[in-house]
């Protein structure tokens, strides 16, 4: 059979062979983590590549959550020193509301086209929802 479908698509089995292994790792993902961790990886919003994957379904299904868990949590970024009196939110607290005046200017002089790309990212909705939620819940 595998023969037939290298002819017909004109790949090496050696292909056919790895596609299918991934396949296999993604369906497998796929039950632990829900379809929507399959969508996101075939769109490449997840930003993993076939070997990430393959990894990852190696591992028990509590390490996959968590790992994917971690790397999808918000990390904090500091590019400038912290002057006295200022603090830097540690890993689970919150962070101030307001964005600073460089945030502005930086989103005021973006392009719609990629204004409109970040706010479709799937963390970036996953963000805004948990934010509504907050506010809605009057928390």
């Amino acid at each position: 059979m595998s023969d037939q479908l290298c002819r017909r698509y004109g790949i090496p089995r050696r292909t056919l062979t790895r596609d299918a292994a991934f396949a296999r790792s993604l369906d497998g993902l796929a039950d632990t983590l829900g379809a929507e961790f399959r969508q996101l990886v075939l769109s490449r919003q997840a930003k993993l590549t076939r070997r990430d994957v393959m990894e990852l379904a190696r591992r028990p299904a509590d390490q996959q959550r968590q790992l994917v868990q971690e790397r999808n949590s918000p990390q904090l970024v500091s590019p400038r020193p912290v002057g006295p009196g200022q603090e830097i939110a540690a890993a689970g607290e919150a962070t101030p509301l307001a964005p600073t005046p460089d945030l502005h200017r930086a989103w005021g002089q973006a392009a719609e086209d990629l204004k409109t790309e970040f706010l479709g990212r799937p963390d970036v909705l996953a963000l805004a929802a948990g934010c509504w939620s907050t506010t809605r819940s009057g928390r």
